[in-house]
């Protein structure tokens, strides 16, 4: 969190010299104390944190890809002029923890076309703008990259 914050710091300063990125460390140390005493963060987790780091970055990149693939289809469809058939997708994962379940619901709401309508345990029900889309929903490549993040699977 701590470079997070440096980095964050910098680019809104929009050049970086030595007084900034002193600054910057200054400001991130503190947002760092902030979070140790209010926040329950430690420096555990912070060593997590940038381990996982280029795993989330790949993650984003990914599902970035999909959200482009979803916008040209929907597209597509809807420049195409055919009738739309919207449908509910039931959908189990095969995650096993509770984040990484949210993360998947919410990478099917960012990809345009399909929303989440709710998240149950090990369950998801999915709204698609098209049955086609419902039918390829299951999407175990999403999963398993989920999985990855924190070095399983």
């Amino acid at each position: 969190m701590s470079v997070i914050l440096w980095l964050f710091f910098v680019l809104l300063n929009g050049k970086l010299n030595v007084e900034i990125a002193l600054l910057g460390a200054a400001v991130a140390a503190l947002g760092m104390a902030f979070a140790c005493m209010a926040l329950d963060w430690n420096w555990a987790r912070e060593r997590r944190l940038l381990t996982l780091l280029p795993r989330l970055l790949g993650y984003g990149a990914y599902l970035f890809g999909q959200i482009v693939l979803a916008n040209l289809a929907t597209l597509r469809r809807v420049y195409s002029r055919r009738k739309v058939e919207p449908a509910i997708a039931e959908v189990d994962t095969a995650l096993e923890r509770r984040w990484q379940r949210v993360l998947l619901a919410n990478s099917i709401t960012l990809t345009p076309g399909t929303i989440t309508l709710e998240l149950s345990g090990d369950h998801l029900t999915v709204h698609c703008l098209d049955r086609g889309d419902a039918d390829g929903l299951p999407d175990k490549n999403m999963e398993r990259r989920i999985e990855r993040l924190e070095g399983r699977g």
